[in-house]
């Protein structure tokens, strides 16, 4: 395990931009794939900024996913793959493929001017 993150504050949205930005990548993310209650339809904003300190986003090599995904089943967990990192400075978030949010990892000068008002 890479990364860890309970989806309390900002959910989905918070978790996989922080991991991003501590480790220098970027990350891809399929929100279709994020399982929710059975019959639940929730939109992508929804998606990514849901809060709830029951649900966690890990962060493993590829190599280890199936083994991770397996244990969460032994305990009665449900996980699913939703995404990858990439060597990229930006997290992208799909919704069934479309682009729904792309976010810098690094502060554009811009925002950097503002933030030293």
């Amino acid at each position: 395990i890479h990364s860890l993150s309970d989806l309390g504050a900002a959910g989905i949205g918070a978790a996989v931009c922080e991991a991003a930005k501590t480790s220098g990548l970027g990350a891809e993310i399929e929100l279709s794939k994020v399982p929710t209650k059975q019959g639940k339809q929730l939109n992508p904003a929804e998606l990514i900024l849901n809060e709830t300190q029951a649900r966690y986003s890990f962060t493993v090599s590829p190599e280890n996913a199936q083994r991770l995904l397996n244990r969460i089943k032994e305990v009665g967990g449900i996980g699913t793959v939703i995404g990858e990192v990439k060597q990229d400075t930006k997290t992208i978030f799909r919704h069934n493929g479309e682009v729904v949010a792309s976010i810098s990892n690094i502060p554009s000068k811009e925002v950097l001017d503002f933030l030293k008002r």
